[in-house]
């Protein structure tokens, strides 16, 4: 499976967990994650 993320400087804090939910919950699954930011627009944290 491939999982494309796109946007993800405009991501709320709960979209976020929910993102690191899923990642732990597929750690062994067979998937690829790609995620698309805007280093000039990301919040920093």
């Amino acid at each position: 499976m491939l999982l494309v993320l796109d946007d993800l400087h405009a991501s709320d804090e709960s979209s976020l967990l929910l993102l690191r939910f899923v990642a732990a919950e597929l750690r062994d699954a067979p998937v690829v994650a790609i995620g698309t930011y805007r280093s000039t627009e990301a919040r920093m944290t």
